[in-house]
């Protein structure tokens, strides 16, 4: 947690108009770009406020290979300090929620996996298309209600996961085809995608101007000449600041429900007119207060 010198420096910074900027280019500095996806990333962080409803952000990734993805998770797992980073090709549903572990003595013991042990924090898992379909429907329990479940002989258990989770997954041919819609590029069913509550599709468009300053950008790293020790707060700091302001209770006031009431109708109206686009319903309502909420917060 922050000192008070260190909160009040906070606080006085947070009334300059380029705080959120200066937040946002200390997430990741060393990969050039992606300013949005680093703002929703924090978002992410910040997290919504838990009431009846779910207050954790779920965040999905998908994009060409060589994005920088499993480097953002990564980053992340950095700054956190109850997180767990895995990979999907060594995941198992037992590992993600609960797993029976046999003694040597022959009795079976139930075992915390990567969802409960990180209750209250955050799992990001690299290379989620390459999970199993089996292992991947065991998720759907701990994004929405929050809770694992495992009932086998003898045992039946329920523990509490309030985990954000943050994915990353490359399209089903490897690279993303704009011919097809988003749903046909992902090998990932529609019931667990509606549970993210952003998904962000990155492909690797040619453009010569921004590959310029990319190549730049590593060249410059690799040299050692690098912007990174000039960010307005380092990974420490970084961490302190997230650890406070999850905390914090912003409530939801009568003007901004009205601006997300209208703002949630136009969502509607948009996917019922685009026949490819992925269906927005109420779980879609929720995410975008959870992140304006998460957005008061940061």
């Amino acid at each position: 947690k922050p000192t008070e010198k260190e909160l009040n420096k906070l606080k006085e910074d947070a009334k300059t108009p380029e705080f959120i900027d200066n937040i946002v280019g200390s997430f990741a500095p060393h990969i050039y770009g992606f300013k949005d996806i680093k703002k929703s990333l924090l978002l992410q962080l910040a997290g919504g406020v838990n009431g009846k409803r779910r207050g954790d952000i779920n965040i999905l990734l998908v994009g060409d290979p060589s994005m920088a993805k499993s480097e953002l998770l990564k980053f992340g797992k950095k700054i956190t300090q109850t997180s767990i980073y895995t990979s999907g090709k060594g995941t198992s549903a037992a590992g993600l929620t609960i797993g029976m572990v046999k003694l040597s003595d022959g009795t079976m013991i139930a075992q915390a996996g990567v969802f409960p042990l990180c209750s209250g924090g955050f799992a990001f898992i690299d290379e989620f298309d390459k999970m199993n379909k089996l292992d991947r429907s065991s998720m759907h329990e701990a994004m929405e209600q929050q809770t694992v479940s495992r009932a086998v002989a003898g045992t039946n258990l329920t523990l509490p996961a309030k985990t954000s989770i943050l994915a990353a997954a490359n399209p089903k041919f490897g690279k993303y085809d704009p011919s097809e819609s988003f749903g046909e590029n992902i090998n990932i069913p529609p019931a667990l995608l509606s549970r993210f509550d952003i998904l962000w599709l990155i492909t690797d468009k040619v453009d010569v101007i921004q590959d310029l300053a990319k190549a730049q950008h590593i060249l410059k790293s690799f040299r050692g000449e690098s912007d990174v020790e000039k960010v307005f707060l380092k990974e420490r700091e970084l961490m302190v600041y997230l650890n406070y302001i999850r905390d914090l209770k912003p409530t939801l006031g009568r003007e901004v429900s009205k601006k997300i009431e209208n703002f949630y109708q136009k969502m509607r109206s948009m996917s019922n007119n685009d026949a490819d686009s992925l269906p927005v319903g109420i779980r879609q309502l929720e995410a975008i207060i959870r992140m304006s909420q998460a957005h008061a917060k940061l």
